[in-house]
């Protein structure tokens, strides 16, 4: 009679080891790119959840039964529907990580949702940011670096980390600003003080298109400040790219939660005046939704985006001649400047970088996805 040889799950296929080899195939795949900052998020919910999970953890335990009894666990902690249905979603994404070297599923899955029973995420909080609000934050600000960061945030829908690694100029792996074509080229993104050459997703590579106005602003601040060619247009006092948190310091004096709150913005402003859904993914860096929208290629067509944008228009005002008040610190370039550039900008310090905390803003769209069920 032949012995039946059974095989044991190597200790590899523990949640921590898994956890870990999850996030290093994020950090080096190819296919869809995935920013450090999402790396940073998935991380956050990895150490979250290995105490929770229990890091020797055989991932062949991790069933339908198993995620049941966590979600039962979080929600006695008295976390919010949508941190649940995160931490589930990662916890599942690790379990599906683990392949042979055939890429086969070493623990294939079919979640059952009804049975999983996670609770239903309602009320969701996505602040927007009204046109009263972008002209106050314009209007208050401390100096005219501050100004035009909000007026290009409002004005754009760039993401902030795509906005503070704008270049005057720059490579062709850089963000940059490019004057004659009255574009943002988004190729970059600043996290932690340095800057990638990763954005959020492939779709977030793009050519922004902005109003004239606009344009002309970042002239004027540009010939105003005497910033270089290659330089970033936010700097700090080193000449860096300003540091996020004191962007997110004075931000908050203003009362707007977030800078994501100037993105829905300018998606709403773009669709109350009937812009294209294909051009307003474009300008935003939003995937394609459909087969149909793969084919379409109406946003190639820069005439036409010119059109749309000068259509759009910004949906607030920019500084009059004397709206701003000059920085008390600082004194008055000459006299022949606008008045809007008459307070020089004034260098951010440079305080050392806080804990990264995980934003719905950096989420990487595959956080949001099903998970594929493997049968």
């Amino acid at each position: 009679m032949q012995t039946e040889i059974i095989i044991p799950i190597a200790v590899s296929h523990t949640f921590e080891a898994q956890s870990a080899a999850w996030i290093h195939e994020l950090e080096s795949r190819k296919r869809k790119p995935v920013s450090p900052a999402t790396v940073s998020v998935f991380n956050s919910y990895v150490r979250r959840l290995l105490p929770i999970v229990g890091p020797n953890t055989p991932l062949a335990d991790i069933d339908n039964g198993f995620v049941r009894a966590l979600v039962t666990k979080l929600v006695a902690e008295n976390l919010s529907a949508k941190t649940i249905g995160e931490l589930v979603a990662t916890t599942k994404q690790i379990v599906a990580s683990a392949v042979d070297a055939n890429g086969n599923y070493l623990f294939p899955r079919q979640w059952n949702a009804k049975f999983l029973d996670l609770p239903q995420v309602q009320n969701q909080k996505q602040p927007c940011a009204t046109r009263v609000n972008v002209e106050t934050c314009i209007k208050n600000s401390r100096n005219d670096q501050e100004r035009l960061l909000y007026g290009l945030l409002a004005g754009s829908g760039v993401r902030i980390a795509e906005a503070l690694a704008i270049h005057v100029g720059g490579t062709a792996e850089q963000t940059k600003w490019e004057n004659n074509s009255s574009i943002i080229s988004v190729k970059s993104s600043i996290y932690r003080g340095k800057e990638h050459n990763r954005v959020k997703t492939l779709a977030a590579i793009r050519t922004v298109d902005l109003d004239p106005r606009l344009n002309d602003l970042i002239a004027e601040f540009v010939a105003a400040n005497k910033i270089q060619a290659g330089g970033f247009l936010f700097q700090s006092r080193s000449g860096q790219a300003m540091n996020l948190k004191t962007a997110t310091d004075r931000l908050k004096k203003h009362g707007v939660k977030g800078f994501h709150a100037f993105r829905r913005f300018r998606a709403t402003r773009l669709r109350e005046v009937g812009i294209s859904e294909e051009i307003i993914r474009t300008w935003l860096g939003h995937a394609d939704q459909t087969i149909s929208d793969r084919y379409s290629k109406l946003a190639e067509n820069v005439e036409l985006r010119k059109q749309m944008v000068a259509r759009a228009g910004l949906g607030f005002e920019l500084p009059e001649s004397g709206d701003p008040q000059p920085s008390p610190t600082k004194k008055p370039n000459p006299a022949n400047l606008p008045k809007f550039l008459r307070t020089t900008t004034q260098p951010d310090t440079e305080p050392v970088e806080p804990m990264f905390r995980a934003t719905d803003e950096d989420l990487d769209p595959l956080f949001f996805a099903p998970v594929q069920e493997q049968v």
